[in-house]
């Protein structure tokens, strides 16, 4: 058994590695540029288009911040614009004043695309709004505008449009990871591994 432990231990240390490496959002703290808007109807989206504009970006956790803090259910989705399809979703509730942050499954961003992190309440929760330029993302995740309809779904996609705005506070958490330390193996990859594992072991109850 001890020929198992060097592969097991490889594993576990590249795939932990990349697991706990540090994660980037895409909009920051909140700043005194926010307002609260109180005076909303149940069933509002709104959400942010962004164009990403470096290599190798994994999204791994989508997060919101609302004023509420009060357990809230919200729904965020995370759209492929070229596709026109929703990538990564995830149930979520604001229980505290701050950032709230939900674990996904690992999606990647392909440099020049854009995408749109959309935020849903199906009641009448408030949001924050700012119109503050400062708030709005112009590096590797760049701040295109922002999207929003009210008496719609969660799965919606919205035309209405504001630019330099920021409406509802979605946001997406991410690293930057080169190809060459791809986290999730090739398929071929895995079947090898697969079958290389269990030859081993086969050879380690025969001896």
């Amino acid at each position: 058994m001890k020929k198992l432990l060097p592969l097991f231990s490889l594993s576990i240390l590249f795939i932990s590695g990349w697991a706990n490496a540090s994660l980037i959002s895409g909009l920051g703290e909140v700043n005194s540029s926010f307002y609260i808007n109180d005076n909303t109807d149940a069933g509002w989206l709104r959400g942010w288009v962004f164009k990403v504009n470096i290599e190798d970006v994994w999204v791994s956790q989508l997060g919101l911040h609302t004023p509420s803090a009060d357990a809230s259910e919200f729904t965020i989705n995370l759209w492929d614009l070229a596709s026109n399809s929703v990538i990564a979703s995830t149930n979520a509730s604001d229980s505290s004043d701050g950032w709230e942050w939900f674990d996904i499954a690992p999606v990647t961003l392909l440099n020049g695309n854009e995408y749109f992190v959309s935020l849903f309440s199906p009641t009448d929760a408030p949001y924050y709004f700012s119109f503050d330029q400062s708030t709005m993302p112009d590096g590797d995740i760049e701040y295109i505008e922002t999207r929003y309809c009210n008496s719609c779904n969660s799965n919606s996609n919205p035309s209405n449009a504001i630019n330099n705005a920021n409406y509802g506070l979605v946001d997406i958490a991410y690293q930057v990871i080169p190809s060459s330390s791809n986290p999730i193996p090739e398929p071929s990859t895995l079947l090898l591994l697969t079958l290389g594992l269990g030859f081993i072991s086969r050879r380690q109850r025969h001896h």
